[in-house]
């Protein structure tokens, strides 16, 4: 009987069948968040008990028949501690006094270096205490974001330093829009369950260097290693991509550069990933062959000082890099295959990719939730499962034809592995992404070399200066050739809306495919088939379903107010001008309900376009009618009989009598725009609570969805 290649990879790969249950179970936890592992634990030791009396049967009596007993046990066991794991990553503990709103005095250590924004200066601080009530100090564990306001005074503080901070710690923002990122459950998810904001005076410093000790010599090694690049002539935005190419910082890196990598599938190569280790091994593992030419080429001395000698300088670009999951995944990986090497024996890939995500989630169960880690995962994987069937179809009898296309399978596979994961959070596929990587693959590995050399070479100023000349003129050409891919017609399709089961949906028919192609028989064309029909088909019903309705929103959007129609084919935006002066504001709030709709660009209507017999203006839309109320006076607005409408939006801090104004309006819902001060929202809040009248506050409960 066939069997698929993907069984066969993981019954020679136990823990890969160890970590699967594993992943599964902190998964679950995660999405859920409800504490079942807990209940689970009674369930553990009955199914424990059982295989235990099972095994010791078949020990006994050799009955083959009761064997996957203790197999299964085993599973969910793993399966309900990796939902035990998750489920105490959720809770940290200490977190409950700190209350919502409430002023506190409070002692921890900044995590990251302050990061200038716009308005403030940005880090996140590990909490250790907090005083209560009563000035005691009460141990706290999690970490909270925190802004500065941009003050000389506070522009001093630094990566380590522990403060003392007298603040109100309140829940992470969430603007409440439909389809928004959740921001405030990605920050749980991770431990950072509040906010803060502080003036001049609400902080002090306690102590300096409080990191850990290599976490803090990292630190001043990567700035170090940067300021060499500065030193020596490369700035702007070729700084900012040898920064993140070589060394993980992407902190100088600007929007539009970000957008051309993201648009033209290049974005892995500004992330320290596998790529970039694997490259650092090469040249690490090539320096200490030929240091090590000395002793015999048999020499055990030799393999073993050249494997100690990888090992150690691969963790120590990977302190210096910020150890980031795809870093740690790489880095373990490597290690193994330098021991394997050193051993004189190869490993299974799977077993090692197994073993570094194992090792990763016993240290921090929630890294199994961090986009990075998942598709450094999922990229390797499909690498090794895909390539080999993919690269047989055709083997080029020159060299660089040979080299192209192994380059293009190893893209290809890579791509067809991570669909499914880049598509649920993107929402959008880089068309020319195996051009894109035919060129920037090539010339990131040599920015990662030269910048090694460079780095190495930067005490002889005159090599480091041609060095750096020469490096400038490839970090030129790799941004030149993304831009250039991103320019062209279709350079990527976006807003594809896609969910969770779509990405389930996704990955089992790239398995399928990667069956199919191995050869493993027919049966697996036909899984492949009938996975795409279902996949397609739940697609169209769900556009159909959302052809049937029509939405009209008022976003949440800080500073700008509007109402934003939707029917199939339409997307209308009806604001005033504070709401198109920046883009992102829209976009960052309707962007997800514009995907999962698949809605065109917006066509932008002015409110004062609209003006006319209405004053303020209407607009009917779908059957309904919509009136804005936003800088005008609406004293003004007297119709000699009362205006009937569906929905009536106010905002801008107007002075309103709400008596006149249901004398003058009818309507079927009242919505507060986010436009207004707090005290005159209140105000109106007031009136209508004493009138009985019915109202939604956008900036309080969220966006205003109304759908018919």
């Amino acid at each position: 009987m066939d069997q698929s290649p993907l069984l066969h990879h993981l019954r020679m790969a136990p823990l890969a069948r160890l970590a699967l249950p594993l992943v599964a179970g902190l998964m679950l936890e995660f999405a859920l968040e409800s504490g079942w592992a807990g209940y689970g634990i009674l369930a553990g030791l009955f199914l424990g008990a059982f295989a235990l009396m099972a095994s010791l049967a078949w020990l006994r009596r050799e009955e083959y028949g009761w064997r996957w007993v203790a197999g299964a046990a085993l599973v969910l066991g793993l399966f309900f501690l990796g939902g035990l794991q998750a489920e105490r990553a959720l809770r940290p503990s200490g977190f409950e006094g700190l209350e919502p709103g409430r002023e506190v005095l409070a002692l921890g250590v900044l995590e990251e270096p302050l990061q200038e924004k716009a308005r403030s200066f940005k880090t996140v601080m590990r909490l250790e205490a907090f005083a209560d009530s009563a000035g005691r100090w009460v141990p706290c564990q999690g970490q909270a974001v925190v802004y500065m306001a941009k003050d000389s005074s506070l522009a001093g503080f630094r990566f380590g330093d522990r403060v003392v901070a007298r603040a109100r710690f309140e829940l992470v923002g969430q603007a409440g829009n439909p389809n928004e990122f959740d921001y405030r459950r990605f920050l749980a998810r991770r431990g950072i369950l509040r906010q803060i904001y502080l003036r001049p005076g609400q902080v002090e410093l306690a102590s300096r260097d409080n990191a850990p000790a290599l976490l803090a010599l990292a630190h001043r090694w990567r700035r170090a290693l940067l300021d060499i690049y500065l030193r020596n002539g490369i700035e702007g935005q070729e700084y900012a991509v040898a920064a993140a190419l070589t060394l993980g910082d992407r902190g100088d890196l600007d929007a539009d550069t970000q957008r051309a990598y993201m648009v033209s599938g290049a974005t892995h190569i500004l992330s320290v990933s596998g790529l970039h280790v694997g490259i650092v091994a090469m040249v690490f593992g090539f320096v200490l062959d030929k240091l090590l030419q000395a002793f015999r080429p048999d020499s055990a001395a030799r393999r073993w000082g050249k494997a100690s000698g990888i090992i150690a300088l691969l963790w120590v670009y990977a302190l210096l890099t910020g150890l980031s999951p795809s870093v740690l995944r790489a880095a373990t990986m490597f290690s193994m295959v330098a021991l394997g090497q050193a051993f004189g024996r190869s490993m299974s890939v799977y077993n090692s990719l197994a073993a570094s995500a194992l090792l990763l989630m016993a240290l921090n169960p929630a890294v199994v939730l961090d986009v990075g880690f998942q598709l450094s995962y999922v990229a390797v994987f499909a690498i090794v499962f895909l390539q080999p069937k993919l690269a047989q179809f055709w083997q080029p009898r020159s060299k660089a034809a040979l080299w192209a296309w192994q380059l293009m399978v190893v893209s290809v596979a890579a791509q067809m592995g991570t669909a499914p994961l880049s598509l649920l959070y993107f929402h959008q596929f880089p068309n020319y992404f195996w051009l894109t990587n035919l060129v920037a693959i090539p010339l990131s590995t040599l920015v990662v070399v030269g910048g090694m050399v460079l780095l190495a070479a930067s005490f002889w100023t005159p090599l480091a200066a041609a060095l750096a000349w020469a490096l400038q003129k490839v970090l030129w050409l790799l941004n030149a050739s993304v831009l250039a891919i991103e320019a062209l017609p279709h350079s990527s399709t976006t807003r594809i809306p896609w969910e969770t089961w779509d990405m389930a949906l996704g990955f089992l028919l790239v398995l399928a495919l990667g069956g199919w192609l191995g050869k493993a028989g027919p049966r697996w064309l036909a899984a492949s088939l009938a996975i795409a029909i279902v996949l397609v088909g739940g697609r169209g019903l769900r556009r159909w379903n959302n052809s049937q309705e029509v939405h009209a929103v008022v976003f949440n959007t800080r500073g700008a107010g509007g109402i934003n129609f939707l029917a199939p084919g339409r997307n209308i935006v009806w604001a005033d001008t504070a709401m198109f002066a920046d883009p992102k504001t829209l976009s960052f709030a309707a962007e997800g309900l514009w995907t999962s709709l698949a809605s065109p660009d917006p066509e932008r209507l002015h409110a004062a376009d609209t003006a006319g017999a209405w004053q303020p203006a209407a607009l009917d839309f779908a059957g309904k009618r919509f009136l804005r109320v936003a800088d005008v006076a609406f004293a003004e607005f007297r119709p000699d009989t009362p205006a009937r409408v569906d929905v009536l939006v106010l905002g801008r801090d107007l002075r309103l009598d709400m008596p006149a104004l249901v004398r003058r309006v009818r309507f079927e819902h009242l919505v507060f725009e986010p436009t207004s001060r707090q005290a005159t929202l209140d105000a109106w809040k007031r009136e209508c609570d004493s009138l009985g009248i019915a109202y939604h506050d956008v900036r309080e409960q969220g966006a205003f969805w109304l759908r018919w």
